[in-house]
């Protein structure tokens, strides 16, 4: 019988060399748990949580799940799950998946292109979720990212305070980066003066809205600033729409470690109004001063001016009348008439005049003025009254409004002695100043073309007694009324002149709602003021 031999363990690997490409490297058994404990130590030390999965198909080749092969310790200790609960279980059982999650595996396993997503778990932990392809298997790695995502929302929450601080504030914050040559603007920008906050940025622009008349002074603050920490500001500067308003600057400088500037960080407050408040209060302040003035020596002076006349009479009637010296005596009779008539006025206009508001319509009593201002002006000024036919009402008086004209009309015609134009505008303008109210403004223009005047003279130009006409007749009372009536009206009064350029005053009045043709008028002479 033969003896059938066994191979030895040499003549197997002789055989196995033999049968085996010479491209192939045969790994022995102990060789390769070597290096699979390695591999797998290596990925227990990695500081990223991984799984390593293989998709479970069906007979049609259909993906069913995915298999966990391999959690290394880190996915272990950021999940808190044990090795059991994982390792050779189906995915969709072991993890709590989203319909979301599962999509991105079977996306990553068809093309090949890795995903992440954040994931959100318990206890407000944030993991990035990454999945990779690998050979025909899926590699996931998870990081725990709630730190960095909790500084983002911060981060997020810290903007949006900033910009709801920014938003509610009623200025224009800027940022001026020195380095960079560029400025930031807030979108308050826009509301206050009419331009976007991108145009206002613009290098230079900001500085082109500067009145003439406040150029150099604002220059010599905003070209030496590098040498202040910072400082404020009140200069003028002309709105999209051309009004004029009064700007304040709270300006702040940030400087680099070597001591230059580096930034300034600025508010700028729309201050028109409050500056009308306060001049108002100046005024009202020396107004109280003529009243206690008038007050005192009306009475007094009155009796001198009867006396005057009383005795200028007497020697007049003791004349004939075809005595020269009865012009004269004339004479001294039509001054102490204005000398009455001046004390009048200032008794008046100190004490305030108590009269009855009704609806009147600005619009048509320009129109209907226009005789008068003709006369007054004289020939050589033409007069040009435009109205709008919706301007609407105001609740005042008509003789007094009548009397802005006429003091307005008459300084014109003195700032133009050659000739020129005076003209008057009456329409409706939009609710932008306090005195408006919702329901807007009428807005009374009267503009000349006549020798304007100079910056000192409009800081003035409302306060009493003060007139430019030397050694002419005049209390100095004509603008200090038209100013006290436009209050009285519950409006505002503003001028904008230069020498040479004319003038504008500009008075808005606020409207009151039109008559309801349902309900019961005003009889037609109350009405019409």
């Amino acid at each position: 019988m033969k003896t059938e031999r066994r191979p030895t363990a040499r003549g197997t690997q002789r055989r196995q060399a033999k049968d085996t490409p010479e491209h192939v490297v045969v790994i022995p058994p102990i060789e390769r748990e070597t290096r699979e404990w390695h591999w797998l130590s290596a990925l227990d030390g990695a500081p990223v949580a991984l799984l390593v999965l293989t998709p479970l198909l069906d007979l049609a080749g259909r993906l069913l799940d995915f298999r966990i092969e391999y959690a290394n310790h880190e996915w272990l200790q950021l999940l808190a799950q044990a090795h059991a609960d994982l390792v050779g279980r189906r995915l969709s059982r072991a993890l709590a998946l989203t319909a979301a999650q599962r999509t991105l595996h079977e996306q990553v396993l068809e093309t090949g292109v890795a995903a992440s997503e954040l994931v959100e778990l318990p206890g407000r932990v944030f993991v990035e979720y990454r999945v990779a392809r690998s050979g025909h298997s899926l590699v996931v790695g998870a990081r725990d990212v709630t730190e960095r995502v909790r500084a983002a929302r911060a981060l997020r929450a810290s903007e949006e305070r900033y910009r709801s601080l920014v938003g509610g504030l009623d200025a224009i914050v800027s940022e001026s980066d020195l380095e960079s040559g560029t400025m930031w603007v807030s979108a308050q920008a826009e509301r206050i003066l009419g331009y976007p906050a991108e145009r206002v940025a613009e290098p230079g622009f900001w500085r082109s809205l500067v009145v003439a008349e406040d150029r150099e002074r604002t220059a010599a603050a905003w070209d030496h600033d590098e040498e202040l920490e910072e400082y404020q500001l009140e200069y003028r500067v002309r709105r999209a729409d051309g009004e004029v308003i009064w700007l304040h600057d709270r300006m702040r400088c940030v400087r680099g470690t070597d001591g230059r500037p580096t930034h300034w960080y600025g508010l700028t407050f729309d201050v028109t109004d409050l500056r009308a408040m306060r001049q108002r209060r100046i005024r009202s302040e020396r107004l109280e001063a003529v009243g206690r003035f008038a007050s005192g020596v009306a009475h007094d002076f009155n009796e001198i001016l009867l006396a005057i006349e009383l005795f200028g009479g007497f020697v007049r009637d003791s004349f004939e009348e075809d005595d020269p010296r009865v012009a004269d005596l004339d004479q001294v009779t039509d001054t102490v008439e204005r000398g009455r008539a001046l004390v009048s006025q200032l008794v008046a206009f100190a004490r305030g005049q108590d009269v009855a508001m009704t609806p009147i319509e600005p619009a048509a009593i320009a129109r209907d003025f226009v005789p008068i201002l003709e006369r007054l002006v004289g020939r050589a000024v033409e007069v040009r009254v435009t109205t709008s036919p919706d301007a609407g009402r105001i609740l005042g008086d008509r003789t007094q409004f009548e009397q802005i004209l006429l003091n307005l009309g008459s300084n014109a015609a003195r700032a133009m002695p050659e000739g020129g134009r005076l003209e008057i505008d009456v329409r409706e303008a939009p609710a932008r100043r306090p005195c408006c109210g919702k329901g807007g403004c009428v807005r009374v223009v009267v503009a000349d073309t006549g020798i304007g005047m100079s910056a000192a003279t409009m800081a003035r130009l409302f306060e009493p007694f003060f007139t430019t006409r030397k050694g002419h007749p005049g209390a100095g009372l004509g603008l200090a009324t038209v100013h006290g009536i436009v209050e009285a009206f519950g409006g505002t009064i503003d001028v904008t002149s230069a020498q040479g350029a004319g003038t504008s005053f500009e008075i808005l009045l606020p409207r009151i709602p039109p008559p309801d043709p349902t309900s019961p008028g005003l009889p037609d002479d109350v009405a019409d003021g």
